[in-house]
């Protein structure tokens, strides 16, 4: 039995190695020469080309869409910057808006210049013609309303031939355009008298305009002049202050010490008028002469006692316009400078926070503004922390 077993494992190993050996000459192993390199490589090449040309493809497309996305987000980017410059516009009218006060008040800080007399004359000249023209505008509608009127006569005359129910209507319009008429002969001649009383305010304001243009390129082109008349400034000023110290109207006075030191003392204008108080009076005042405190306000704003005292000057004083000095007793004075009207007398009894001048431009020559100064004795007083107001 083990015998035939190994018999049978021999035969087995036998057939095996025959097999395969008939395998092998039926099927032998390649031999790679030249030819078959050549033919490996072109295939090689071709998927490579095949593979460069889909890449170019995708390349292509991407490009596309690349460029298809940069037109849009360009397209985006601009519809943005005009809705931010649409919304910066808005707000800038919104400032505008609100700051129209504050704009017209910034017009009495700019510098003393020919551009800016001009400027403001040509505006109070235009004012002045707009006013001289409202009647006339006013005759031209009265004109065409008048034209109207006529038509409807025409209209009317027509009817009643027709029909007589229209006579009571027809006279009524008849009346009404005698009235119209009437009216528009009286209005001519008030556009005529309100041209004349015009007119010589506007010659006025040319000839102050001319007047001040003058003086100024005078003192631009004369350096000499223009010291002349800073030194003039300083011996006004000098003169000024040296009778103020001579003034004693109230000897016997509380004065102003207790109130200055209480920071009690009174707004010589109305707070309400100024937005922001610091772009309206300043530290230091922009002038050759003199340490006060300038206020820049519209013409016509009223001007009132920091304390109550007694009137030792109302008058017109060189280099200085209109002015008030009001005697607080103890050598304390109050000075208010460059008034267009004074509504106080020498002498007069003054209660704390009355009506003495109006803001104008008397000797200023830069616009509409008050100058104040607080005077004990003989030495000018920082008003700024004396004021019952927080800045």
């Amino acid at each position: 039995c083990r015998s035939s077993k190994f018999y049978v494992s021999v035969l087995i190993i036998i057939i095996l190695g025959s097999v395969g050996s008939v395998y092998k000459i039926f099927h032998p192993k390649p031999v790679f020469g030249e030819s078959t390199i050549e033919t490996e490589k072109q295939k090689l090449l071709k998927l490579k080309t095949t593979i460069n040309e889909q890449i170019e493809k995708i390349q292509k497309k991407q490009f596309r869409k690349l460029k298809h996305l940069r037109e849009f987000s360009e397209i985006d980017f601009a519809i943005a910057l005009k809705r931010k410059n649409i919304f910066l516009s808005e707000l800038m009218l919104e400032k505008l808006e609100k700051d129209i006060h504050s704009v017209q008040a910034e017009i009495g800080k700019l510098k003393l210049t020919k551009q800016y007399q001009q400027e403001y004359y040509k505006k109070r000249i235009k004012d002045l013609y707009k006013i001289s023209r409202q009647p006339l505008l006013a005759l031209l509608l009265s004109k065409e309303s008048m034209h109207d009127i006529y038509l409807q006569l025409e209209y009317l005359q027509m009817l009643v031939k027709k029909d007589q129910h229209y006579v009571k209507d027809y006279e009524k319009l008849v009346k009404f355009w005698f009235g119209k008429k009437q009216a528009m002969e009286t209005m001519k001649m008030d556009a005529v008298v309100s041209r004349q009383e015009i007119w010589p305010q506007k010659e006025g304001l040319q000839n102050d305009l001319d007047r001040r243009e003058q003086f100024l390129s005078n003192l631009k082109e004369n350096p000499d002049v223009y010291h002349q008349f800073l030194d003039e400034l300083k011996q006004s000023n000098e003169i000024f202050h040296s009778q103020i110290s001579e003034m004693k109207c109230n000897p016997e006075g509380l004065g102003l010490a207790e109130i200055v030191s209480k920071r009690e003392l009174l707004f010589p204008v109305d707070i309400n008028l100024l937005k922001n108080p610091k772009k309206y009076w300043l530290k230091d005042r922009l002038h050759p002469v003199g340490g006060g405190i300038e206020f820049f306000l519209p013409e016509g704003t009223p001007v009132y006692s920091v304390g109550a005292g007694i009137t030792c000057f109302s008058d017109w004083f060189i280099g200085f316009g209109n002015v008030v000095v009001i005697d607080h007793g103890q050598n304390w004075f109050s000075v208010y400078i460059h008034c267009s009207s004074l509504q106080v007398e020498n002498g007069d009894v003054i209660e704390p926070g009355q009506l003495i001048a109006y803001v104008g431009d008397s000797s200023s020559l830069r616009g509409f503004a008050m100058y104040f100064e607080l005077i004990h004795d003989n030495m000018l007083i920082s008003p700024m922390e004396s004021f019952g107001i927080k800045f």
